[in-house]
């Protein structure tokens, strides 16, 4: 929702409203700890406390055609009891009450006309439905808006790919829908695979599969890959969910392309190599501590060793 005008006719407010819309952001008090994060595909928003996560709460965000705006702004005024008056003009102003879309705080930001506030429609968070602001639960604008004061930095983003790890060893990726369209997933594997590649091998083609097939909120391990020692070339593969895969060619390359394996949904173009037991010709040993497949030939028939 946008441009509340404050309900009671206090000439304090008034003039507050007018220094916000036309003199430029509030001034970030040196004492402030505070700092608020939003990232709009996640719907979340994240308040710290100096460099330690606080507390975060579900919001709602703009919808496609009334995107929320990116970029630092900061909360320039607070309204408690907010009147909202409806961008189209054609409409009476909605007085404080339940059927008020602002609900009873108003956190306007720095950039004209969009906010932090709560709402009359519990069910629209965590969903893109607003006309741009970022509406809260009541229970949690009525939190947030007694903690922080004018002044509090608000950065905004929009990141759909979001790489985490736990002391650089087991990373990990949370995934978001592209609800406006902006990024391109292949430079998002590209971002994480730089990010990781100072203590991590991640499997390139493994990550841009499982970005591009996974279309609902989750979090998701990234693929490593392994090195693979064996006489039969042009095979690679990768550790998932303690499975490992190896690319479709082995069959081929093996002349087993009648035998009917299931390739994953995740990861077309790969087998897992549990599910190929039934060849001959071949032995598979993996080292997990290295991170190591070796497949020889054999004529005995396949010997499986795989944890």
């Amino acid at each position: 929702m946008r441009s509340p005008v404050q309900g009671r006719k206090i000439w304090f407010f008034f003039w507050a409203l007018l220094a916000v819309f036309f003199w430029g952001p509030a001034v970030v008090h040196s004492g402030n700890q505070w700092r608020i994060r939003i990232n709009i595909p996640e719907y979340k928003l994240y308040l710290y406390r100096g460099d330690k996560l606080h507390s975060y709460y579900p919001i709602a965000v703009g919808k496609f055609d009334k995107p929320s705006p990116t970029g630092d702004f900061a909360i320039a005024v607070k309204i408690s009891n907010p009147t909202w008056s409806p961008p189209d003009g054609r409409h009476p102003p909605v007085p404080p009450g339940p059927s008020n879309p602002l609900g009873k705080f108003w956190m306007g930001l720095s950039i004209k006309g969009y906010g932090i506030h709560g709402n009359s429609a519990p069910w629209s968070i965590g969903r893109s439905v607003s006309l741009g602001c970022f509406r809260m639960r009541n229970r949690d604008v009525a939190e947030l808006f007694h903690l922080i004061p004018a002044g509090t930095p608000v950065q905004i983003i929009y990141k759909t790919v979001i790489c985490n790890s736990r002391s650089n060893t087991f990373p990990w990726l949370e995934l978001f829908p592209d609800i406006y369209g902006r990024e391109k997933r292949e430079l998002a594997v590209l971002h994480v695979a730089t990010e990781l590649g100072r203590f991590y091998s991640p499997h390139h083609n493994a990550l841009r599969l499982l970005i591009s097939r996974i279309k609902r909120p989750c979090k998701v391990p990234v693929p490593r890959e392994i090195r693979i020692q064996s006489e039969i070339f042009g095979i690679d593969g990768f550790y998932w969910e303690r499975k490992i895969y190896v690319s479709k060619r082995i069959l081929s390359v093996l002349r087993a392309t009648t035998l009917q394996v299931e390739e994953p949904f995740l990861f077309p173009g790969y087998l897992e190599v549990s599910k190929i037991n039934s060849l001959s010709g071949i032995q598979i040993f993996w080292n997990e501590t290295l991170h190591t497949l070796k497949i020889t030939r054999d004529t005995k028939g396949l010997l499986y060793d795989f944890p």
